[in-house]
């Protein structure tokens, strides 16, 4: 008899994630204005999360062209093994990217299909732009810098003094 692997991952409401191995985060800073992103990264604390995180700003860079070209972006098991994704942006009404909307699933459940998931995460979208018309993502994801990097810090100290045991 097969068993079904249960996999839950819950972040509460201002969880904060790191930008360079999510597909929200990547998806957020392939939109932003590349000047503001190559600051942003040249400051990021590129660190390994699972084998398949995206260590370097160039191999961002290449990701990001592939985001812009598609219209979305995934996570492939770069934050959390086991765990996929696919991120679609969300539009204010003068075209700029202010947050984005994203699918989660364990690997077991779902795929990366993404011709499969990006329309209807695209629909779902197009219906939160009028709730998001006044933010700048330049502004957002610098105010939230300072934010990400003292929570992931803290996760490594833990981290790493609990192996030390």
């Amino acid at each position: 008899m097969l068993k079904m692997l249960r996999v839950r991952v819950h972040l509460e409401p201002g969880s904060r994630v790191p930008l360079h191995c999510t597909a929200s985060g990547k998806l957020l800073l392939a939109h932003m204005d590349a000047q503001h992103r190559q600051k942003l990264l040249a400051s990021l604390p590129f660190e390994r999360f699972t084998p398949a995180t995206i260590m370097s700003a160039d191999a961002l860079e290449t990701e990001f062209a592939e985001i812009l070209c598609d219209g979305y972006s995934t996570d492939r098991e770069e934050f959390m093994m086991g765990l996929i994704a696919i991120a679609v942006p969300v539009f204010d009404r003068n075209g700029r990217v202010v947050a984005s909307l994203a699918c989660h699933a364990p690997k077991a459940r779902m795929t990366l299909d993404a011709r499969r998931y990006v329309p209807v995460l695209q629909s779902a979208a197009r219906n939160r732009t009028n709730v998001l018309t006044r933010a700048r993502l330049q502004d957002l994801v610098f105010e939230m810098v300072p934010a990400i990097h003292a929570p992931l810090a803290e996760a490594s100290e833990r981290r790493e003094r609990a192996m030390a045991l």
